[in-house]
């Protein structure tokens, strides 16, 4: 007799605290989905989108839509980019094109970012740029007949060496033959522009373009 008037006292209680506070549980997973998933996804793209505007203007739009682009690439980058990819056979040299060049001796700078890629860290002084300009300049006004200047392709805002066309250098001699190897580009992207290298003016340095 005791157990059932106990009954009564707690499964009433029961009941009017349901009604108070109606709980479905599609309404519960949802707000438990918001709050431990979508909320930090959201503020980890939030971050990341700045974080890509942050890098400043390249080949890629400054626009969310260009933000994906770059989150779709990324599915696809090195692992260790220090390590190159192995190089094909039908590539010339195999070995590559600067094996001459002298080692590095101090840490290597700090980059950020796929397209643009950026250098965030042991930044030159503006003078450097500057020279860099002058000497770009010089190879062209010194080899009217073979190299030319211009926007560049790959950067879409930095000044650029090219190597010269028929139709953009009318009155050089034609190089065209150089810039239709077939498989020996490694990035085809520009490849018919014959550009060489590109200067950014943010980060001061010169970037090789093969």
């Amino acid at each position: 007799m005791a157990a059932s008037v106990s009954d009564q006292h707690v499964y009433p209680s029961i009941d009017l605290l349901a009604k108070a506070f109606p709980i479905n549980i599609q309404h519960l997973l949802l707000l438990t989905f918001i709050v431990f998933v979508a909320l930090p996804v959201c503020r980890f793209v939030y971050r990341d989108y700045y974080d890509f505007l942050a890098l400043g203007p390249g080949g890629t739009p400054s626009t969310f839509a260009g933000y994906l682009r770059i989150c779709y690439l990324r599915l696809f980058v090195l692992e260790d980019p220090l390590q190159p990819p192995p190089s094909k056979d039908t590539e010339r040299p195999a070995d590559g094109f600067l094996l001459r060049l002298p080692k590095r001796l101090h840490p290597r700078p700090s980059v950020a970012g796929i397209a643009p890629h950026r250098q965030t860290n042991q930044k030159p002084p503006a003078q450097l740029y500057h020279r860099l300009r002058i000497a770009l300049y010089s190879l062209v006004g010194e080899n009217p007949k073979l190299l030319r200047s211009g926007n560049s392709c790959f950067e879409k805002h930095g000044l650029a060496l090219f190597l010269c066309l028929c139709p953009q250098c009318p009155d050089a001699e034609c190089h065209a033959e150089l810039l239709h190897a077939g498989p020996t580009h490694m990035n085809s992207t520009c490849s018919d522009t014959g550009e060489i290298c590109h200067l950014h003016p943010s980060v001061g340095h010169d970037t090789l373009s093969y």
